[in-house]
């Protein structure tokens, strides 16, 4: 079977897809230079809907296996051992790396889709399973369990648990979402691309092992890090935005309309931008799979949410491994996502205690929406670049992510 998909996998381009080796399908002389106008690479795209196919038919295995062996059976012995023992093994430490190197995919966005969508939203669910958080609906048959886990955006449901059916007014809503993501960040990889998107020098590295205190009052590399913090949420909110529209067009079935609520210019507060605004998807999960178990068990709501941005930052950790191994000739510094989810934590947590003073008030109730939404990311940027630098000092954004959208750059 594996060679199967091997040669299938092959047939499709002869391509690694980790240099960029696009034509330009225009170009003109501009200040004494040449620039191109590069369009995506269909055959990147073919392959990287096989890799994320093989993923999705895992994940119905593992829904298959839980809904018959560990719903039924949920807190018993055998649930947890099935769960632990096997389905949370499997979608960690050996599917997703076995089918990556079997296909010898050195894409890194390719290897991000694969490795760390289907895997990490199943482990997610199944953790649901045994601890009783599914949400409603979704364990009411098979087929609504096995959409649960296929569909990985969240699908709506009647007062009947059957999944409202999607409109063409709702399939080209989200394919119109979709188009304006890729057209924004294929502007954006356009305008910061040629400077590396850091346009204000900075020595700091935050791949670099160690923590030091200059970063902190660095007003280049806090700028920077704003840039790569818009280039990523264009990145998540496309591939959201696209999956969404697979979904409803595969499936015929309604989803959550928004998946990226706006994080970087409405959130009023730390816990806003995390619980409501950025990757609702993931956040989700989280809640569902390791917030609400930790909270059943602890019955401590503080224990609980340094838990679940502890597993958050563990997860990143996760996923930087998953995209970046050996043979890649790129070594993530490894820590520095969970420090960065620990800051966030402890901002939540200093939130709670102050956040009811009168200026906190103040600020909400008389400065414009989209400044207090400025005023909370600038809580994050002095040490953002723990959490952005192991993803963009690498190639997986700047290189192997800009072969699949339209962009114009310089022809060397």
């Amino acid at each position: 079977m594996i060679s199967a998909i091997q040669y299938v996998f092959s047939s499709i381009s002869s391509s690694f897809y980790d240099v960029d080796e696009r034509l330009p399908i225009l170009s003109v002389s501009l200040g004494g230079k040449s620039w191109g106008f590069f369009g995506f690479d269909v055959l990147l795209w073919i392959q990287l809907l096989v890799i994320i196919s093989i993923f999705e038919v895992f994940s119905v295995v593992m829904a298959t296996i839980t809904y018959y062996v560990i719903i039924p059976r949920r807190g018993s012995l055998l649930s947890y051992l099935i769960g632990f023992g096997f389905i949370i093994p499997m979608c960690a430490f050996y599917f997703p790396f076995f089918v990556l190197d079997a296909l010898d995919v050195r894409n890194k966005l390719m290897r991000f889709c694969g490795g760390s969508i289907y895997p990490v939203i199943t482990m997610f669910h199944t953790s649901e399973a045994m601890f009783g958080f599914s949400p409603p609906s979704v364990e009411a048959s098979l087929s609504n369990y096995i959409l649960y886990y296929a569909a990985v955006v969240d699908v709506q449901y009647d007062t009947s648990h059957k999944p409202i059916k999607a409109t063409m007014d709702d399939t080209m809503k989200l394919l119109k979402s979709a188009g304006y993501y890729a057209f924004m960040l294929s502007c954006f990889q356009s305008i910061f691309g040629p400077i590396g998107y850091e346009p204000f020098h900075t020595n700091a590295n935050g791949n670099e092992p160690g923590f030091k205190l200059e970063h902190f009052y660095d007003f280049n590399l806090f700028r920077n890090n704003i840039i790569s913090t818009i280039l990523l949420q264009l990145y998540l909110s496309t591939f959201l935005a696209l999956l969404s529209a697979i979904v409803t067009i595969k499936y015929k079935v309604k989803v959550r309309e928004w998946i990226m609520n706006d994080p970087l210019l409405s959130s009023a507060s730390p816990s806003d931008f995390w619980s409501g605004r950025w990757n609702l998807v993931i956040h989700g999960a989280l809640k569902r799979g390791v917030f609400k178990p930790i909270y059943k068990i602890s019955s401590n709501k503080f224990v609980a949410v340094m838990g679940t941005f502890l597993f958050s930052g563990l997860l990143h950790e996760y996923i930087l491994i998953v995209i970046h191994p050996p043979h890649l000739n790129f070594k993530p510094s490894l820590g520095k996502e969970t420090a960065f989810m620990m800051w966030n934590a402890g901002l939540i947590c200093i939130e709670v205690l102050i956040g009811h003073l009168t200026i906190f008030s103040w600020i909400k109730n008389h400065l414009p929406k989209p400044l207090v939404s400025i005023l909370v990311i600038c809580t994050a940027m002095p040490v953002a670049h723990w959490f952005l630098h192991p993803i963009s000092k690498s190639d997986m954004l700047t290189v192997h992510g800009t072969m699949a959208f339209p962009m114009i750059k310089l022809i060397e």
